[in-house]
């Protein structure tokens, strides 16, 4: 194979960019019905209606969302933190 791409190289490498893809569509999933972002800004104003308008409970913290991140934010924690808002605010009621 000199000179030439090994084909284990050019399938591991066709796997990555399929799962990567994969990814990528899996967060756009996410984004339709729950906004990472924007969950993290709610999250940090402990605005419990804001979450459930944010549909933070629907995420399933898998980490899609992080992986993909470009800035590298700390995303599933702020899913995490989000829920448990909510959580603590039904228990006061």
């Amino acid at each position: 194979y000199e000179g030439q791409a090994h084909p284990v190289q050019d399938m591991t490498l066709d796997l990555f960019e399929k799962v990567y893809m994969l990814n990528v569509f899996s967060v756009m999933l996410v984004l339709k019905y729950a906004a990472p972002t924007l969950i993290e800004k709610k999250a940090h104003l402990k605005d419990v209606d804001g979450l459930n308008k944010a549909s933070v409970m629907t995420c399933m913290e898998c980490g899609s969302c992080a992986f993909a991140c470009p800035s590298g934010r700390p995303l599933v924690q702020y899913m995490r933190l989000g829920k448990a808002i909510i959580r603590e605010a039904g228990a006061k009621k």
